[in-house]
């Protein structure tokens, strides 16, 4: 009979085995949990509506087929005094070019839907790019402007094709109200659909070239005009700048941001209110020389103050009496959670900190 013998010192040998083999699994699971969440983290979406404080709406509708419809659809828009946005594909508009002048005649958005309507999830690249300027292309000679707004056929979407569309410097706009016109013959059911879905910042989605859809669109801008809503174009309904997507693809207006004051790069005195620098220190009273970062710019690096004088030299002392002034924003937002006047005084200021919460500008992200 075969006898093991266990030594303590191989008892901890063996232990010490386990204890990696355990260690190495927890981390691998660790690591694929973390790569999942980071991923969902990362995953992007187009906007499918805006948040707002008053009660504007867009009204979009898809063009890409037939134009049986087009002059009574424009006709209920122009007599309602309704602005809408239509996104055309390519072909329609190089099969119906004078369609999309009179979309635009009437002061309506024209936005782009692709060329020939494909599913672009999965579409190469290079193909989508192709798609995409083909469409714009003929959208732009019709309409006489660039489109700057896309919509994806059938709402396909994934990363690719977002990051590759707003690389080309459009914005992805899905809808929050859809009338399911297309396969709805019922204008009531549409009609209902519509009423229950539309909240402020809502966009609206119809089709054209559908009979159903030129029955119920007076009794749904009535409806919604009696409860208050006012409709714009997309451009007044959208934020253009400063705005984050949250998960739901609602788009949000959040303050515009300015990098940190930093304790080595500060050249003013800002009421002798406490500021904490991005290194953990606190300014009471800053220094007579240095630089001072405003939104990005050292003043140190080849610019001029205000009035002229040139500040390369970073140990030089700011003329006094002077003011640096920051330039995108008209309340910057400092990383201690205050606001800052427009202006920081050099050689002292009564400048004063209010609070205010801060949120800095976020690019697209689905959680």
């Amino acid at each position: 009979m075969f006898v093991y013998t266990v030594t303590k010192k191989k008892a901890v040998r063996a232990g010490l085995l386990a204890v990696a083999i355990v260690t190495g699994i927890a981390v691998g699971t660790a690591a694929v949990f973390n790569a999942l969440k980071s991923s969902a983290a990362e995953r992007k979406v187009p906007i499918y509506s805006v948040e707002r404080t008053d009660k504007k709406i867009a009204v979009t509708f898809d063009c890409a087929w037939g134009n049986s419809n087009t002059d009574e659809l424009l006709s209920i828009l122009d007599k309602e005094g309704v602005p809408a946005t239509f996104f055309v594909t390519g072909e329609f508009a190089s099969k119906y070019p004078e369609d999309v002048v009179k979309m635009a005649a009437g002061k309506h958005e024209i936005g782009n839907h692709s060329n020939i309507h494909p599913h672009v999830v999965g579409m190469n690249i290079n193909e989508l790019i192709a798609d995409t300027k083909e469409a714009e292309r003929k959208i732009t000679i019709a309409a006489n402007e660039k489109p700057i707004y896309y919509r994806t056929p059938y709402g396909e979407y994934d990363d690719n094709v977002l990051t590759t569309v707003e690389g080309m410097g459009y914005k992805i706009i899905q809808w929050s109200a859809d009338s399911v016109d297309w396969k709805e013959s019922d204008p009531e059911k549409i009609t209902k659909r519509i009423k229950d879905t539309v909240t402020e910042g809502g966009i609206l989605l119809f089709h054209n070239d559908l009979p159903v859809t030129v029955t119920a669109l007076p009794g749904i801008i009535a409806d919604l005009k009696a409860k208050g809503y006012e409709f714009a174009p997309l451009s007044e309904v959208l934020y253009a700048d400063n705005y984050k997507i949250d998960s739901t693809g609602k788009q949000i207006k959040v303050s515009p941001t300015v990098n940190s004051i930093e304790a080595a790069e500060v050249n003013a005195t800002i009421s002798g209110i406490p500021v904490t620098g991005a290194d953990g220190s606190v300014i009471t009273n800053a220094p007579t020389t240095g630089t001072l970062d405003i939104d990005g710019k050292d003043v140190e690096n080849g610019a001029d103050d205000e009035v002229g004088n040139d500040l390369t030299d970073p140990d030089a002392p700011l003329p006094s009496g002077n003011t640096i002034s920051a330039t995108s924003t008209t309340d910057p937002v400092l990383n201690n959670g205050g606001t800052l006047s427009p202006e920081l005084q050099n050689g002292g200021s009564n400048t004063t900190l209010a609070p205010t919460t801060t949120e800095p500008i976020v690019s697209q992200e689905k959680g």
